[in-house]
């Protein structure tokens, strides 16, 4: 049975108890649709708890993988890096392999910013942001106080496991 029909049948016991269903006839109902809902909910936990432990081994593998990833990176920086000097050194501006061509690019002039205070006001633009204060509208809706734009809703339901 699944967890949603079981908590069907709980919601049918109710109704028995509305339609006033014999006591004897509703504790025998009732000890089975708990029964069953405890062994599902269970079985359950059993379960959240192994997807938890799949999602801990995925972070650690991403971890690693990102390492290696960053690894080859700075590895593939400096073999280009290498060619590049000796490119520069030997005069050399094309090479061909036949499959794979690459061209030397010389230098162009960057800005560098040592101290961005010293900059003079006349090279900088201001930037004007605004943010709202959610913690204060959620504390006068709650005291009763409109706000246009702004209403109180409800988070999502949680599950704590531990």
């Amino acid at each position: 049975m699944q967890l949603y029909e079981i908590t069907e049948n709980l919601r049918q016991l109710g109704q028995m108890i509305e339609d006033g269903v014999e006591e004897s006839q509703l504790i025998d109902a009732l000890n089975d649709v708990n029964e069953a809902f405890e062994e599902k909910a269970k079985s359950i936990l059993f379960l959240i708890r192994n997807i938890e432990g799949n999602i801990e081994l995925s972070k650690l593998e991403e971890a690693r993988l990102s390492n290696r990833r960053k690894s080859m990176e700075k590895q593939l920086d400096s073999i280009k890096a290498y060619l590049v000097m000796n490119m520069a050194e030997s005069g050399k501006t094309k090479i061909d392999n036949g499959v794979i061509k690459a061209s030397y690019i010389k230098p162009k002039p960057v800005l560098v910013l040592s101290d961005e205070n010293a900059i003079p006001d006349s090279y900088k633009n201001p930037k004007v942001t605004i943010s709202i204060d959610k913690k204060l509208i959620l504390s006068d809706l709650k005291e009763g106080k409109e706000i246009e734009g702004a209403s109180i809703g409800e988070s999502k339901a949680g599950l704590s496991v531990k």
